[in-house]
């Protein structure tokens, strides 16, 4: 009889939750719901951050639908994702995707996705391999169109050593072209337009139920345009960039079925911009530090789990314009909080991410002005 009512409860939230808007974020639903990304925590987010970890999540199907639950600009979208293991012990997995991202400016009115996993052990270590294509198109107006296409590949190994202590590190390259367009006319072009990074994560458990997560990771690159005037010669426009993030996490688990995540994080980015014909320079520091959450799941019954998370963000920004010996600062704060549950059953699990404003205003099941109840979803299927 229990069995029953728990399947009952089961298709219930399922038939709830499919009956709302859905779309897609980078990383799963369980990591944001606990207010934390999938740096800090150890689930199937891992493998976008670090691809050999697919072969802890092998034999599996997953299906996210939904929207961000924190600050970012929410997705309108759908990714599915496929691992099966080799007899050898590879893993290979592909994910296919589709979103629409809306902004003031230039609505992004499709995007389509496809990515590519591969990772094998040797030993001590295990090597990750992936490779993402985006495609997408902005239309800023009816005569105005952009269309953009970003390769991304990552490889990663890692590899555990005495005590429990894993390493997992990753570098990565990114290539993006684009073309502008003004009925049918190109009106701009890129100029080297890349990305190298380079990631790192070491995590130990302390002792029993307390695990420490270290993270590291670097990014340079150069963005280029180059505007084709109407009149005689061009106008480019050069950035040059570098990126630094850097975090710690603890995962504790006082009991069995309770998991509290403390992280801090804190991330330093500066941008200088040159124009051709030289008008001056500028540059543009951004400090987020720092960057704090804590998170909460905990599995009331066997088959249903509550979580919830909290962050707090202060950003520090520094402009200067070289040319024009000019500078402004500006600092902000932001907050966010999380709200999700999950429902498991035999091989299958559904995480889901409820909108913390709903509380508030209350869902809507069929239209109307307040928030809808699940933000996002990801089922997950062990075959």
């Amino acid at each position: 009889m229990k069995l029953n009512r728990s399947r009952s409860y089961i298709f219930a939230i399922l038939a709830i939750a499919a009956s709302f808007p859905r779309s897609v974020s980078a990383t799963d639903t369980r990591a944001e719901t606990v207010g934390a990304s999938g740096l800090f925590i150890e689930d199937e987010s891992n493998i976008w951050y670090y691809p050999a970890a697919l072969l802890r999540y092998p034999d599996r199907l997953i299906l996210n639908l939904g929207g961000q639950t924190s600050l970012l600009t929410p997705l309108s979208a759908m990714r599915t994702m496929s691992a099966f293991a080799l007899p050898n012990g590879t893993v290979l997995g592909v994910a296919f995707g589709s979103a629409e991202k809306k902004v003031t400016f230039a609505p992004l009115t499709a995007e389509e996705q496809i990515h590519l996993f591969w990772s094998r052990p040797a030993g001590n270590r295990n090597y990750g391999l992936r490779i993402s294509r985006f495609g997408a198109s902005r239309e800023a107006a009816p005569d105005y169109k952009r269309t953009v296409s970003v390769t991304q590949i990552h490889v990663g190994l890692e590899f555990e050593r005495s005590g429990g202590q894993v390493t997992e590190t990753v570098i990565s390259i990114q290539r993006t072209n684009f073309s502008d367009f003004r009925n049918g006319e190109a009106v701009t072009e890129p100029m080297g337009y890349w990305e190298l990074g380079g990631r790192a994560r070491w995590y130990a458990d302390l002792s029993e139920g307390i695990r420490f997560i270290n993270v590291l990771s670097v990014a340079a690159g150069r963005r280029g345009i180059r505007f084709l005037a109407s009149g005689p010669g061009t106008v480019t426009e050069k950035d040059e960039y570098i990126t630094l993030q850097f975090g710690a996490a603890f995962e504790i688990i006082p009991q069995e079925g309770l998991l509290i995540i403390f992280h801090a994080s804190g991330l330093f980015d500066y941008t200088v911009t040159r124009t051709s014909p030289e008008t001056g320079k500028s540059g543009l520091t951004i400090w987020d530090i720092p960057q704090a959450g804590l998170g909460i799941e905990k599995w009331i019954k066997p088959w249903l789990a509550l979580r919830a998370g909290a962050m707090l963000r202060l950003q520090l920004t520094d402009g200067k314009e070289v040319g024009a010996n000019l500078s402004a600062r500006a600092m902000r704060a932001y907050s966010a909080q999380t709200l999700g549950l999950a429902v498991r059953h035999d091989g299958f699990q559904a995480d889901m991410a409820i909108d913390p404003g709903m509380i508030r205003q209350g869902p809507h099941f069929m239209s109307g002005t307040s928030l809808p109840l699940f933000t996002k979803v990801t089922l997950i299927y062990n075959f």
